[in-house]
């Protein structure tokens, strides 16, 4: 099959047909913010047979740079530099995600997990946030290694929206920011088998003049996010 992309043709394979799971249920609710109201919620579906293909769940990080669990220990990393699972002590809201995400999957159950390309900086983080807070050390790793989405004048934007006001924004628009962006998030993956992401919040690249690394300003890029 082809279809025409901007003036050109473009060959497309033949639709697949979806799996069961993705017509079954997608649950979820904003205030599931433990791993026992996740499991007890799944027993009650179960309880009440009501099938259920997918559990998004929404509230399970730090809501920081939303890429580490909520309460979880760590030693922070000065470089930004990946996390593994192995890295992390958990702790009372999600004691064992690995455990918890097998036991969906043994109930046929995919999980996926909320994300959005945003960091926050300390504008909008407690005034007693410290300066070695692994938040903050991933946004001055961002801006060292050129990874912003930028102002007109080359310095790092930060969101004019009103949610996650003065966060920074990776710029996607290149493979080498999509790749130091994914990394941080890989571990999810391929350690605690996490099936996929519910992406959201990408409308808050806000200015015509922003600039991204691929050569589009803000008027040609900003609706790609």
């Amino acid at each position: 099959a082809a279809i025409m992309v901007h003036g050109e043709i473009v060959r497309v394979g033949r639709p697949a047909e979806l799996p069961d799971w993705v017509f079954r249920l997608w649950a979820s609710g904003n205030e599931w913010n433990t791993q026992r109201i996740v499991m007890e919620r799944m027993d009650t579906h179960a309880a009440l047979d009501i099938p259920v293909g997918v559990v998004v769940i929404e509230a399970w990080s730090d809501e920081q740079g939303i890429m580490l669990w909520r309460d979880a220990r760590y030693a922070p990393r000065p470089d930004g530099s990946p996390f593994a699972a192995g890295d992390f002590t958990w702790g009372e809201a999600w004691p064992d995600p690995r455990a918890m995400v097998d036991e969906l999957h043994a109930r046929g159950i995919k999980v996926v997990l909320w994300q959005i390309p945003l960091l926050k900086t300390r504008a909008d983080l407690p005034p007693d946030t410290p300066d070695d807070a692994q938040v903050l050390l991933e946004g001055a790793a961002m801006v060292a290694g050129d990874h912003c989405v930028r102002e007109a004048d080359g310095t790092p934007y930060h969101n004019r929206g009103w949610w996650f006001p003065k966060a920074l924004m990776p710029d996607l628009s290149v493979q080498r920011t999509r790749d130091w962006w994914t990394a941080k998030r890989r571990y999810l993956v391929e350690e605690l088998g996490i099936d996929g992401f519910k992406t959201d919040g990408g409308e808050h690249a806000w200015g015509d003049d922003l600039g991204y690394a691929d050569g589009r300003r803000g008027d040609e890029g900003n609706n790609l996010y």
